[in-house]
């Protein structure tokens, strides 16, 4: 009795206190100010005389799949293997942020695309009439009370996959309560691993936690599997040296990582491909200005013809987006940027491609990047699958010692590729639960 008066108070605070605020808040203050939030609320306002999530023809069942912004990356293996299952079922996609609005919209097996509601009952209810959903998929975070609830009203299952949930970690009484809440709104969670299902049943949480496993996995074995092309002869290079791509790159990290290998470069021992996580002509000149301050020579991956070729020790800068993860599959070792700069982004990809990788100290964010960083790939355990460096001097050392070592790296490639393979199959899992959803 308790709990339900707790858990009803809670509703009524979200939706005369809570949201009211925060909408109001994003209009004066956001919208002004933060061109994020007001693309956020422009993306909300009526088009056509119609609000946006009305804007599609009534009663279609889609599946509805609600992803936050880039958690849209979780959600590509389960929509593709959807698609393939029951092909005429229509795949609805919604999304919080404008940040991915566009690569959500021209995906070619998302049916209806459109910013989700304002969390509140009307606006949801209405959404939900007017669409009919089989059911509700949620990638990964972003759950909103109202949402929750009127999708249990409407009786829509409602799932949320590639779920983590930390142990032992403390929040704030009130922060527990509010995220218990709303963990025990939806009918099945699907975590990552073991221990994330301890960390939900830690926390109270009595929904149904399946081990399930990270969508992602299936994500970047498939984009490995269907490649774009590439200049492959730009990233091949002779049986003496080994290629080191570093992908996603920052100022900071190109900083450490050019003292790191500037010997190996001249002395034709590696051969390095670098692809900044930005490449604006601002970020392009200053990586130039750096590498030409190392005394290196350089090519621009989008001037440079397969013909032209890549002379030793010159370096390959990838100045385009959307080939990374084809890249990587070229390189021997591998170095993820963002990890000299605060957050490391994706180590997923190199390590799906067989890359022993190399990253600074700040992979705290990065499950992957924790997990691998105690994969040994030496019986002394010297060398890891992802090794994290606190310093130039650390991180030339490691690479060095990889290079020396060079004879397993096939071996070593082998055993990442197959690593990764393992953790494959949560897609499935997902899929199967729906199942009966689909007829």
């Amino acid at each position: 009795m308790i709990q339900w008066i707790s858990s009803q108070l809670f509703l009524l605070v979200h939706r005369f206190l809570v949201m009211p605020f925060a909408v109001t808040l994003a209009f004066f203050v956001g919208f002004p100010f933060f061109d994020k939030v007001r693309k956020g609320i422009q993306m909300r306002m009526p088009l056509n005389g119609k609000l946006p999530w009305l804007n599609f023809s009534k009663n279609t069942r889609p599946i509805w799949i609600h992803c936050a912004s880039g958690e849209f990356e979780y959600a590509k293996p389960v929509i593709r293997e959807l698609k393939r299952k029951k092909p005429a079922v229509p795949i609805m996609v919604t999304y919080f942020s404008p940040t991915f609005a566009k690569a959500i919209h021209k995906d070619p097996l998302v049916d209806m695309a459109t910013p989700l509601p304002w969390d509140f009952p009307g606006p949801l209810r209405a959404f939900i009439r007017h669409h009919h959903p089989r059911a509700l998929l949620i990638a990964r975070t972003d759950l909103w009370p109202e949402l929750l609830r009127q999708c249990h009203a409407a009786r829509v299952p409602t799932g949320l996959f590639s779920a983590t949930k930390n142990l032992n970690k403390k929040t704030l009484p009130g922060v527990s309560f509010f995220k218990k809440w709303l963990y025990n709104q939806v009918d099945v969670i699907f975590c990552n691993t073991e221990s994330d299902r301890e960390g939900f049943k830690q926390a109270g949480v009595k929904t149904p936690v399946q081990v399930a496993g990270d969508t992602r996995y299936d994500q970047v074995s498939y984009r490995l599997q269907h490649a774009k092309p590439v200049k492959n002869q730009l990233l091949k290079t002779s049986t003496s040296s080994f290629t080191l791509v570093a992908g996603s790159t920052w100022p900071a990290d190109e900083a450490h990582l050019l003292k790191a290998t500037e010997s190996l470069i001249k002395d034709k021992k590696l051969y390095l491909v670098m692809a900044p996580h930005e490449p604006t002509s601002k970020h392009l000149d200053s990586l130039k200005a750096l590498l030409t301050k190392h005394g290196l020579r350089f090519r621009l991956y989008t001037e440079t013809t397969e013909t032209d070729g890549i002379k030793p020790g010159e370096v390959l800068i990838v100045d385009t987006v959307g080939v990374l993860a084809e890249i990587y599959s070229f390189g021997d070792l591998a170095f993820v940027g963002g990890s000299f700069n605060g957050s490391v982004h994706s180590i997923m990809e190199p390590l799906a491609a067989g890359c022993m990788t190399f990253v600074g100290p700040d992979i705290k964010n990065n499950r992957e990047g924790l997990e691998f960083s105690q994969y040994p790939l030496t019986p002394s355990r010297s060398l890891m699958a992802v090794n994290v460096c606190h310093s130039v001097m650390e991180l030339e050392k490691k690479i060095r010692e990889a290079l020396d070592d060079h004879p397993p790296i096939e071996k070593w490639k082998q055993t990442l590729k197959d690593a990764v393979q393992k953790k494959q199959g949560a897609t499935q899992k997902v899929v199967d639960w729906l199942s009966p959803h689909l007829s």
